[in-house]
């Protein structure tokens, strides 16, 4: 009696199944090989041994190893545990405001400087040279009749203690305090906070201003 013919489809089947079960242990044996390993650890609390698994999120699992309420607890951290990491950024540093000068009194606001006349000088070249304007020497009677060689003059000019740490200017006719003040390199807000200006920002002819 010949043997019963073994049909294709069933030695088809067969290949295919032991294919199946090669990956199969191909697979159980990277599993192995690359599973986590089991860090989790027994503690005895109030005298029940509770197992302490470290769970990935950095959260911890605590599962009772007995009892009758075989239940696993998740203790998260709370907010006071999450310190932040990030440094904040420093404030930025402050903008430096003119600090007023101590202003002496509105007498002190001028001084003299004496002056021997030449024969080339005239008040315009005087007020140049001394930093001073020629209706500020008029106040103080100065005019063109003082122009005589030899003669000593006592030259009105802005006393530089008026303005400490500052210098003083003589205002002269035209002048503003925007235009004072834009050419000082100052704002007009800090030129009127650094001469105790009004509201108006007045400033008159012969007054004397700080200015860096």
């Amino acid at each position: 009696m010949e043997p019963p013919e073994i049909k294709p489809y069933l030695a088809i089947a067969t290949i295919i199944l032991g294919i199946l079960m090669a990956l199969g242990v191909l697979f159980t044996v990277m599993y192995l090989q690359h599973r986590p390993p089991d860090t989790s650890y027994t503690v005895n609390i109030e005298g029940q041994e509770i197992v302490v698994k470290p769970d990935p999120a950095k959260e911890v699992v605590i599962m009772p190893s007995g009892g009758e309420n075989n239940e696993t607890v998740i203790v998260e951290p709370t907010a006071q545990q999450i310190v932040p990491t990030d440094t904040p950024a420093p404030p930025p540093p402050p903008t430096s405001t003119p600090v007023p000068p101590t202003a002496v009194s509105q007498a002190n606001m001028y001084t003299f400087v004496n002056h021997t006349v030449a024969g080339h000088d005239t008040l315009y070249s005087l007020a140049r040279q001394h930093n001073t304007t020629i209706p500020l020497m008029a106040r103080f009677g100065i005019s063109s009749t003082e122009l005589v060689v030899g003669n000593v003059l006592a030259i009105p000019v802005g006393n530089p203690a008026y303005c400490p740490g500052y210098r003083p200017y003589v205002v002269m006719r035209g002048d503003t305090p925007f235009g004072v003040s834009r050419d000082a390199g100052l704002s007009l807000e800090d030129f009127a906070h650094l001469n105790h200006l009004d509201a108006n920002y007045s400033i008159y002819e012969t007054q004397v201003v700080c200015i860096p």
